[in-house]
């Protein structure tokens, strides 16, 4: 009887120690599906963390290339406005540039007009003159009455001066 007893006990010992074990190990068990499934949710929480990391440096690269963009777009205005000026600035200079060269011309032609009339109008004097002693040396004085003249058909007026004996219509 102490010997069924003893077995007993044994017996009784073993199923509590297999029930322990089997209990510790479903203890285990449940503690190793925990902390795989917080090791599961740390995981899926750092992977949204990174996507989120990813999306805002994205968004931040976005951002900066599209600040670059609108930058280059404004240099090239800026350069585009300055290039138009510099060509209406040559413009204006050629055109002024050929204003002056028309007005330089004109006063040239108008400057040798001037002096090709001034020539002509000294070269008719010294003709005249010319004229007027080649007559003196050939023909005397007779030949210059009629510079004297007014009106060639009424004659010399006289320039003598009344004297005594000299009467009021014979003059």
């Amino acid at each position: 009887m102490w010997q069924a007893l003893l077995a007993l006990a044994a017996a009784g010992a073993t199923v509590y120690s297999a029930s322990r074990q089997a209990s510790a190990a479903r203890d285990a068990a449940r503690q190793s599906r925990a902390q795989a499934r917080q090791a599961e949710e740390q995981a899926r929480a750092e992977a949204e963390a990174a996507e989120r990391a990813f999306a805002e440096q994205q968004a931040a690269n976005q951002a900066q290339q599209q600040y670059y963009s609108e930058q280059l777009t404004l240099q090239q205005n800026a350069i585009n406005l300055q290039r138009q000026q510099a060509e209406a600035a040559q413009s204006a200079l050629e055109q002024q540039a050929r204003q002056y060269q028309e007005q330089k011309t004109e006063l040239e032609r108008k400057a040798k007009e001037e002096a090709d009339r001034l020539e002509a109008e000294r070269r008719d004097l010294a003709e005249q003159e010319m004229s007027r002693i080649r007559a003196r040396r050939r023909s005397g004085r007779r030949a210059l009455l009629s510079e004297a003249r007014l009106n060639p058909e009424l004659g010399i007026e006289s320039t003598l001066a009344a004297t005594l004996g000299s009467f009021p219509e014979m003059r």
